[in-house]
């Protein structure tokens, strides 16, 4: 029996669990039969037999890719939150105002999803300008020494930041006290660091959406 026929269960990365408990987003969980399902709409209710994020996988491996196909359909459904980006070639999960999961893996056969074409285009631009920006960053501690490597005010400062008692209820957040974005430092990325009411600086580097 092939390996991912047994060392697969619906999800191994915890994030099903979290995205059931949040009101926003059409996943619920069944404790009578023990599974997950997606409402595309209020009246369509479908099974999720994997993790869209992890795909049931416990180890980061060659995974078969999906042939069964079940995510086309699913967004050909009329008012389905499940939407797909011919141009990108990506699968998103569309919920609230304007908010959206990426597919990694199709929830259906638990099978590895395309690649994104952005990836394609900008991936390897990407990944050189972060390990820049992460070697020259690694040894910040505050939110001033960030400033200070990066030899500049950032483009946005912002101490007024709206926390969501769900976001530490279900995500574990943590209240953030300061954040500060660079967007015209780097081409393919925007750097964001918030340090934490507790004192703990976090930086992320999200990549720039194509315009």
């Amino acid at each position: 029996m092939p390996w991912f026929l047994v060392d697969m269960n619906p999800c191994h990365c915890g994030n099903l669990a979290k995205f059931a408990k949040d009101p926003e987003i059409p996943i619920q969980f069944t404790n009578k039969s023990g599974s997950y399902f997606v409402y595309l709409t209020s009246t369509n209710q479908q099974k999720l037999s994997f993790c869209f994020v992890c795909g049931g996988h416990s180890a980061q491996r060659e995974e078969p890719k999906c042939k069964c196909k079940q995510l086309r359909k699913w967004s050909d459904v009329r008012g389905s939150c499940i939407q797909h980006d011919a141009v990108l070639n990506e699968y998103h999960l569309v919920y609230g105002d304007r908010c959206r999961l990426f597919l990694y893996y199709c929830p259906k056969c638990g099978g590895r999803l395309p690649e994104s074409k952005s990836n394609r285009v900008s991936g390897k631009s990407f990944k050189v300008e972060r390990l820049k920006f992460e070697k020259k960053l690694e040894r910040a501690k505050t939110l001033e020494q960030v400033i200070k490597v990066l030899g500049g005010p950032p483009d946005e400062r912002d101490t007024d930041i709206r926390f969501d008692k769900k976001e530490k209820e279900i995500y574990g957040a943590k209240p953030v006290k300061e954040l500060i974005r660079y967007t015209q430092i780097a081409r393919t990325l925007n750097i964001v660091a918030q340090e934490l009411e507790d004192g703990t600086l976090q930086i992320f580097y999200p990549m720039k959406s194509k315009s």
